[in-house]
């Protein structure tokens, strides 16, 4: 496997990949921002498997490369991520979240993960967020894949500190 190139197991030299965004700020909804993603990669495209990495604000579920099933390659792994965050004044806001890949492949589940939090301004520049994270990676995992099946969830305190 090569990466830059993107070729894996000399299956495909040519995958693809594209992703649509639709962001609607909260000063056209009123009530919430909205953030809608879909994204298709080819099973064969090698990308970060830190989801945080690209995206911007919407991310990527990216696990694409390692769920290439190399018997029939030419599978297509979809996602969905929808963000809904809310600013209710200059100190407090909010946010839920929801994301779904399907990896097309036959030993892998679908995974589904979603979100809420609040975050506090304490100053211009220190802001605090305490957050609810669960995913479900489903219960198959013919792979091997530590920690990539069943359900997980975390409780988040996060602060920022800008300087």
């Amino acid at each position: 496997m090569t990466y830059g190139a993107v070729k894996a197991g000399d299956t495909e030299d040519s995958p693809k990949a594209w992703k649509a965004i639709l962001d609607i700020k909260q000063d056209l909804l009123k009530f919430t921002g909205l953030w809608i993603e879909y994204s298709q990669q080819d099973n064969t495209f090698l990308g970060y498997e830190n989801r945080y990495s690209i995206g911007g604000g919407g991310g990527n579920y990216d696990y694409v490369g390692r769920n290439m099933d190399y018997a029939n390659p030419y599978g297509t792994s979809k996602w969905w991520f929808v963000k809904a965050d809310q600013k209710w004044n200059d100190k407090w806001s909010s946010f839920v979240r929801f994301a779904n890949v399907d990896y097309d492949t036959d030993y892998l589940d679908d995974a589904t993960e979603w979100g809420v939090g609040i975050g506090y301004q304490y100053t211009p520049a220190l802001y605090f967020e305490l957050a609810y994270d669960q995913v479900d990676h489903g219960d198959t995992n013919l792979l091997g894949f530590d920690g990539a099946t069943g359900k997980d969830h975390v409780v988040r305190f996060r602060t920022t500190v800008n300087f």
